[in-house]
């Protein structure tokens, strides 16, 4: 008898080699010195990158693949956790997946066997936004549940399911953080860096799933979602601490209506069975449908792809520490349609928490029930979670009550920015066609070369979604409420933001349509012979980043102030000029293929001495950026960099240096600044990051405008820049509460002075992205007031999303100039430059930019 067992026991450990305890895997808190989440104590990145390859070195349940480089260089990694015999065939069930992930070539019964036979894909993301330290410290928890658990529920999540996990989703964050953390700790500011932790975005690097700028997005998106399309992407995060414990989905409303049913049920059953099992467990303060809707693609990328968001947010505690709470200190977070109050049992917050110590290691608990609680339900039906995933798309194919498709005309405003929006649609999987000879459709004739998006392919909804006009719902009981404030903004109509002209047709129509299977090229346009130099369009944003290139270089450029018209073709304003000389033809042909513009060489050298042609100089330019960090000073220096144009950064120290006016042309203040933080910022922090900058920095801004420099300030910061300065301009929306003016991240139309600087390569009117931008007048003064070179129209100007007492800011202006001595403030009631999206209105920065360096006087053109 003795003899059998050992016989059965040696052959379980071959068939089943999983199954086998003997694998000496080391625990997390073997590895680490310390239990997850134990008090005062964080991860480091690296270490947990030894400790995941330490695992799948032992364990034939988890593979590591590094999938590429952060912005900073760092590794990014998946790991994937499944049954040996499904880490066996990766390749041949990736490749089935892709076939259940098309409905056109497949049949709903090749789907139903398909779905039967392939194990459920998931996805788990931790870090993103590195502050919320507690989600890092689950990961390897979790990842040693289930590479070393023996129960029968971890046989078969491991059966049923592929796992996916990426450690952190933010390593160069991850990192920052551990660096200071270690630094600092004891100190009151253990867990307030003073910078941005992704090196661009901070807290903005979910709101990155559009155009996909950077990296971490990138390979999430390809190699991730775009690879394996999982049934959910699960992300851990950290809310604020004095409201629930968690929050698991469903979201509140509004949904965005794009979102197929079947994600709208998996990320309901999903949150649900989270929400179960917390509660049995007796973890108290579980909410669901509150806090946070689900109506902006920035943040959603995967649920136009089948793929469930499931966002867990647990309270955070005190950074790595605990917190102490009593009841009567518990609030609900945010207005919404889901109410809850934290004191009260409702069907949304069944068990309350009373209060009491919230430690670091309760944080890590929740999150890891939630993550097994995920596992536990789809791995008990993977055929049902693949079939719905499989539907979702299906609906995307056949495009009921859809428009039919979304046609960019061949001629455009701004092919630099038709390009990149073309180029995010293929970076998304759309397919587009390329027409080949003109077609006549809904009365409108268009020309050879438009391209075409049809709504009627896997990932049509998130086309949809970010072609069309979005209309955000009024969810108010009554009038008399105040408006629901949305989770991010109600607004993202790309073409809008980009200012490309996409026509929306409503049937099906016959045309010569080519599948583009390459990248979309809009190559730059290069005519004449370039004797007498060249004039180049500034229509073009790409035009600016030309010119830059050539002055760094050491070329001789200029730019008209007015429109000029030389051998037969007219000129707009703005348009620039580069000055003959050797290997310029060259130059511009090189040039031509990376940036898409249009220049015309002239024949003769006799625009030199063309009036209204003013030299240029690299223009010097400098982001103010406050220690604590701003999220939008980093997309600025993001979109600049990208530009070639070389921002640095302002601290409060180099305001008061007095050396403004040596190293600057323009310095630009970004959304999201008040006076109170520029002048005396009263945060905690070590002493060399304390503090604004005084009086003494005002004094050296009015200064650097009198001499000449310009100042330039976007949306918010608007007003907070006037306060500083005192000039004599007023917000009219001062005052005003919500239940009269609410713009939550609104495209709102402004028309533009066409004879102002700030308009060269721009039409008369323009969609801005508004997120609660002021609306200026003028004050009474007895110096020179503002110039209001934009204005909102005198109608309604929403455009896309929602706008509430619009005649608040009809005939108001939009962008107001106010000269000081020999400079000028330029003050922007919108963000220009809105994450990286808004290229329709970038020229309104390039504008600032190559005005303030045109009115240098450090750099003369020489004659002839």
């Amino acid at each position: 008898m003795k003899y059998l067992l050992v016989i059965k026991l040696i052959f379980c450990l071959l068939v089943f080699p999983s199954l086998s305890p003997a694998q000496n895997l080391p625990s997390p808190k073997k590895h680490f010195g310390h239990m997850m989440g134990e008090e005062g104590k964080i991860i480091d990145f690296f270490d947990g990158l030894k400790y995941y390859k330490s695992l799948a070195k032992k364990s034939d349940r988890i593979r590591y693949t590094e999938l590429g480089k952060t912005t900073d260089g760092n590794p990014f990694v998946l790991l994937l956790i499944s049954a040996p015999e499904n880490l066996q065939r990766l390749d041949e069930l990736k490749t089935k997946r892709h076939r259940l992930s098309d409905p056109r070539k497949i049949s709903d019964k090749e789907a139903r066997k398909l779905a039967g036979d392939l194990p459920a894909v998931v996805f788990h993301t931790s870090s993103i936004h590195t502050t919320e330290i507690s989600t890092a410290q689950v990961v390897p928890e979790l990842v040693y549940t289930l590479v070393n658990g023996q129960s029968e529920q971890i046989q078969r999540i491991l059966k049923n399911t592929i796992v996916l996990v990426s450690p952190s989703a933010n390593p160069d964050g991850q990192v920052k953080i551990k660096k200071w953390y270690d630094e600092h700790k004891g100190e009151k500011w253990e867990g307030r860096m003073p910078w941005l932790y992704h090196t661009y975005l901070g807290h903005d690097n979910n709101r990155d799933w559009v155009l996909l700028h950077f990296p971490e997005q990138r390979l999430t998106a390809q190699k991730i979602h775009m690879e394996w399309h999982p049934i959910y992407s699960l992300e851990m995060h950290q809310m604020g601490g004095n409201g629930a414990r968690i929050f698991v989905p469903p979201y509140q409303d509004p949904y965005d209506p794009n979102t197929a049913p079947e994600v709208m049920e998996t990320m309901a059953l999903v949150g649900m069975a989270m929400s179960h099992r917390l509660t049995s467990e007796g973890k108290a303060g579980v909410v669901k449908n509150a806090i946070y809707d689900l109506f902006t693609p920035a943040r959603a990328f995967q649920i136009y792809r089948g793929t469930a968001r499931v966002l867990t947010e647990t309270a955070s505690a005190n950074f790595a520490r605990k917190r102490t709470l009593k009841s009567e200190d518990l609030r609900g977070r945010r207005g919404g349609t889901g109410r809850y109050n934290p004191n009260q049992k409702s069907w949304n917050f069944p068990l309350p928490w009373e209060g009491g110590d919230w430690t670091f290691r309760q944080m890590v608990e929740y999150q890891l029930s939630a993550n097994l609680a995920a596992l536990n339900l789809v791995s008990s039906d993977p055929a049902g979670f693949n079939m719905a995933f499989y539907r979702s798309l299906k609906r995307a194919v056949e495009g009921k009550d859809w428009p039919y498709a979304f046609v960019f005309p061949a001629e455009q405003a701004d092919p630099s920015s038709t390009k990149r929006l073309l180029h995010a649609m293929q970076r998304g999987e759309i397919e587009i066609h390329r027409s080949m000879a003109p077609f006549v459709v809904e009365g409108r004739t268009f020309e050879a070369g438009s391209h075409v998006i049809v709504l009627r392919q896997p990932y049509a909804a998130w086309a949809k979604t970010i072609l069309e006009i979005q209309e955000y719902p009024d969810l108010r009981r009554s009038p008399d409420e105040a408006p629901i404030v949305p989770y991010d903004v109600t607004a993202q109509t790309l073409p809008l933001m980009m200012g490309v002209e996409a026509v929306q047709i409503s049937k099906k129509f016959d045309a010569d349509l080519v599948l583009v299977k390459n990248k979309v090229e809009f190559e730059g346009e290069i005519s004449g012979s370039g004797e007498g130099g060249y004039i180049i369009f500034p229509n073009s944003n790409e035009a600016y980043a030309v010119a830059d290139e050539l002055l760094d270089e050491g070329y001789e450029v200029a730019q008209f102030s007015d429109a000029v018209t030389t051998h037969g073709e007219g000129f707009p304003a703005g348009s620039f000029y580069v000055k003959p000389a050797n290997g310029l033809s060259s130059k511009m042909i090189e040039m031509a293929k990376k940036w898409s513009f249009k220049a015309v060489g002239s024949p003769q050298k006799d625009l030199l001495n063309a009036s209204a042609l003013t030299p240029l100089s690299n223009p010097r330019i400098g982001i103010y950026e406050p220690w604590g960090g701003l999220i939008d000073a980093g997309w600025t220096r993001f979109i600049l960099e990208q530009w070639q144009l070389e921002p640095i950064t302002v601290r409060n120290a180099d305001v008061k240096s007095g050396k403004f006016a040596d190293r600057f042309d323009i310095v630009f203040f970004p959304d999201g600044l008040n006076a109170k933080r520029m002048l005396a910022d009263t945060t905690e922090r070590p002493e060399k990051y304390k503090g604004g900058f005084g009086e003494a920095g005002r004094s050296e801004l009015l200064a650097f405008v009198n001499a000449g420099g310009t100042l330039a300030a976007f949306g918010r910061s608007s007003m907070a820049l006037v306060e500083v300065l005192g000039l004599p301009i007023a917000n009219t929306l001062q005052g005003l509460s919500q239940k009269e003016y609410f713009a939550p991240g609104s495209l709102i139309l402004s028309e533009l002075d066409p004879n102002s600087p700030l308009a060269y390569g721009l039409p008369e009117k323009l969609a801005v992205m508004n997120r609660r931008g002021p609306a200026f007048v003028p004050k009474a003064t007895t110096g020179p007031g503002p110039e209001m070179v934009g204005r909102y129209p005198d109608y309604d100007p929403r455009l896309s999303g929602f706008l509430l007492g619009p005649e608040h800011i009809q005939g108001k202006g939009s962008i107001a100039i106010q000269s000081l001595g020999s400079g000028r403030v330029i003050l922007f009631s919108m963000t220009p430059q809105f994450r990286a999206m808004t290229h329709g209105t970038y020229k309104l920065m390039f504008n600032a930019i190559f005005w303030a360096a045109r009115q240098s006087e450090r750099v003369k053109m020489s004659a002839n």
